[in-house]
């Protein structure tokens, strides 16, 4: 079977050894031959993507957010990924960011970076699924991916770095709808994270939130 007839957007070793042959050293010689004519694109060890089904695709960012979120599961897209796409940041950001209860990582490929930030298990919620094509990942919603990056952004700061960097000019607060805000005030009290609460006190009394 011909890879461009693969109805899929990535393809694994194990998948490859099904269709090139399950000899080591022929494998290694067809893959590496198949990604130097452009079939196939390494996004890491082992996982490929099908550049004859991403190349014909009309929703290509999507596909990539997905892809993310299958390279190290369990996953969600989040943090500042999500809060430039909703215009919670003022400017663009560079690759894209997941929460996972995995080690937090960086990988850098053709197609783009994937950030993955590790999160307690316990906070490892708040995300709704999105579709690209077919295929289904999941995404913060708005109020959790605010909290995922402050949680984040801030843990090494203390009192006064912090109430600095939660005014900066590049936060578009008035983005956030009632809903967004109270969604958010719940999620701080589930997570019993005595920074977030501190956090959220701050940003309701200088009328932020």
């Amino acid at each position: 079977m011909e890879l461009d007839q693969i109805s899929s957007v990535y393809l694994t070793r194990q998948n490859l050894k099904l269709i090139l042959g399950q000899n080591r050293r022929t494998l290694d010689y067809r893959i590496a031959s198949l990604i130097k004519k452009r079939v196939l694109l390494r996004l890491k060890k082992g996982f490929y993507l099908n550049l004859g089904y991403f190349d014909k695709s009309s929703k290509q960012s999507q596909l990539l957010e997905y892809l993310g979120s299958v390279m190290v599961y369990p996953s969600y897209l989040s943090g500042e990924s999500v809060l430039a796409q909703r215009g919670f940041l003022a400017e663009s950001v560079y690759g894209l960011t997941y929460i996972t209860t995995k080690k937090t990582r960086r990988m850098v490929t053709d197609r783009g970076v994937f950030v993955y930030q590790k999160i307690k298990t316990s906070l490892f919620f708040g995300f709704e699924t999105a579709k690209a094509e077919e295929y289904d990942y999941k995404v913060a919603n708005l109020a959790k991916a605010l909290f995922d990056f402050f949680y984040l952004a801030t843990q090494k700061m203390d009192k006064r770095e912090m109430e600095v960097f939660l005014t900066d000019s590049r936060f578009n607060w008035e983005i956030l709808s009632k809903k967004d805000r109270g969604v958010f005030g719940q999620i701080v009290v589930r997570a019993k994270v005595k920074k977030m609460e501190k956090m959220y006190g701050f940003l309701k009394t200088k009328g932020i939130l």
